[in-house]
């Protein structure tokens, strides 16, 4: 329902001129009124501008199911007509070396069962001395993965469905707990209210799922260090992306030239990436509300009484 952002998106995609395509779009809500004109514009408009030689294969939905099933749900549509993919939303822009940079990463690591998705989007951090790097933190803003990972989300995330006991699950708060001075509850905190209420149907998302999946079975992804996608989401179209001065709404690419040295790459989490760009500037931008004196007391407190 996203003229705009989604023919941007499409021109990207158009340039590469891909030979499998497939489109995915929920439908039209009901209390909103024009959003069917509106969606069937969309999807008559992309048709249209195919004008390549591609197999092209559509999921449109009549009605809405909302953003957790109508996403999942085409993942899942995808995954049974390939092997792997790029996955790109309405309102994720890619440049040029993104493409090459998953396709190179998708051969690279289509048997290694560590790696579990590739992210596009570097949440603006940048690194001349490697193409990409690996992080324990999915990211849905332009990627790519394997068949083989969307098969573990649905096991991890039906088995979390049976126990739903993250608070002492000892694994996944070791996964989440940040290498820094900081007091982390605060973010072990955020994740499981997050996972919990995913779980019982409070958030409507397909994402957490994913985020769970990759702590859960001890999985990494690939990251780039040099941006390769904006998100034009940050308005009030966006489902949950609708701050327009959030941090991350300002993105700039990389330089093109250092993301394309594909087989320079770090295998070790940094973790500066994921202390100031996960934790800091992606999901926890609001949760380290505590100034930076508090922290350092507080680390040094604990390390007081444990001398005790």
């Amino acid at each position: 329902n996203r003229p705009d952002t989604t023919q941007q998106v499409f021109e990207a995609i158009k340039k590469q001129q891909p030979r499998y395509l497939f489109i995915a779009a929920d439908g039209p809500r009901k209390d909103k009124e024009g959003e069917q004109e509106i969606c069937v514009t969309v999807r008559n408009n992309l048709l249209a501008q195919i004008d390549w030689d591609c197999e092209l294969k559509t999921l449109f939905r009549e009605s809405n199911i909302g953003c957790r099933n109508a996403v999942q749900g085409a993942i899942d549509w995808f995954f049974d007509n390939v092997e792997e993919g790029i996955i790109l939303e309405d309102d994720t822009l890619p440049n040029d070396a993104f493409f090459r940079y998953c396709s190179f990463l998708l051969e690279k690591y289509r048997n290694d069962e560590k790696i579990f998705s590739i992210n596009g989007c570097s949440l603006g951090y940048h690194n001349d001395n490697a193409a990409y790097g690996v992080t324990r933190y999915f990211n849905m803003w332009g990627w790519a993965t394997w068949k083989r990972s969307n098969r573990k989300v649905s096991e991890a995330w039906n088995s979390f469905r049976q126990q739903s006991d993250i608070i002492n699950d000892s694994f996944i708060n070791k996964q989440l707990h940040l290498p820094t001075v900081w007091d982390s509850s605060d973010w072990l905190r955020y994740w499981h209210k997050n996972f919990l209420k995913t779980l019982g149907g409070e958030i409507n998302t397909w994402d957490y799922q994913w985020v769970y999946t990759v702590l859960k079975t001890n999985s990494l992804c690939i990251r780039p260090c040099q941006n390769n996608i904006i998100n034009l989401g940050f308005n009030i179209g966006g489902t949950h992306t609708t701050d327009h001065l959030h941090p991350l709404s300002n993105l700039k690419y990389g330089k093109e030239s250092a993301a394309e040295k594909f087989e320079n790459g770090n295998m070790k989490i940094d973790k500066k990436y994921e202390i100031e760009f996960v934790a800091k500037r992606w999901k926890g931008y609001d949760v380290f509300k505590r100034s930076r004196e508090y922290y350092y007391l507080n680390a040094l407190k604990n390390k007081i009484t444990l001398k005790k």
